[in-house]
């Protein structure tokens, strides 16, 4: 619908396509397809698009690991502020302490074909950035555990 201040007729349109597939117990796989598009009050159209691809390994019942890439075409710069290309790896690990209670542990490295990430000075821009997240996630139900 109409996203854009004060306007009722330039339109975004957003196609959002998952696809999940459990092998088994223990591998799982999703795949994701956006695509927008929106019209401009001042003319002109802008789109963007971007695909993912996560795997899900579950060896034991309290230790699971998620490999995942995602690539993003940002062409008009409507998205991110800057026309680029992003893809991301991230690598997750995850231990259920208990069974309300989950550690992560997430490395991830983004890319992109502009300097787009800032450094310590955030002036200066980088065309690539590392992250670690640690992280704990308390669950209100246990169910289906």
């Amino acid at each position: 619908g109409p996203e854009q201040t004060n306007d009722r007729h330039h339109f975004r349109h957003l196609l959002d396509t998952i696809v999940t597939y459990t092998l088994n117990k223990q591998w799982a796989a999703m795949g994701n397809y956006d695509y927008a598009q929106d019209t401009l009050t001042a003319g002109g159209k802008v789109h963007w698009q971007g695909v993912a691809g996560y795997l899900h390994y579950t060896p034991t019942d309290k230790l699971a690991f998620t490999p995942r890439y995602e690539w993003f075409g940002d062409y008009n710069g409507f998205a991110t502020g800057t026309a680029q290309r992003v893809k991301e790896f991230t690598m997750t690990g995850e231990y259920k302490v208990r069974p309300s209670l989950i550690g992560r542990l997430e490395y991830r490295r983004d890319w992109s074909d502009q300097p787009f990430f800032p450094k310590s000075d955030p002036s200066i821009l980088a065309k690539s950035q590392s992250t670690v997240l640690a992280g704990l996630i308390w669950t209100f139900s246990t169910r289906g555990q």
